[in-house]
């Protein structure tokens, strides 16, 4: 997907994506899901999967802390 919109990887580049996405997959994040949402959206980053919501994983987990938090009246 890189080459086709111009932008190839480069060994250094390479070794970076790898590390972020071992780093998302610590995260609870599936680096397929992480890989398949770039390319289906033309994007030369690897970022965190966007739900149907808009919002990534950690994200809905932050906001389900926020909710839990307020449902207690802290």
């Amino acid at each position: 997907m890189r080459i086709h919109i111009g932008r190839p990887l480069t060994k250094k580049a390479e070794s970076m994506a790898i590390d972020k996405l071992n780093a998302f997959k610590q995260q609870g994040e599936n680096p397929t899901k992480i890989i398949e949402q770039s390319i289906f959206n033309s994007w030369q980053g690897l970022f965190a999967v966007k739900h149907e919501n808009g919002n990534s994983r950690a994200t809905n987990e932050l906001s389900q802390r926020t909710k839990e938090i307020l449902r207690r009246g802290l």
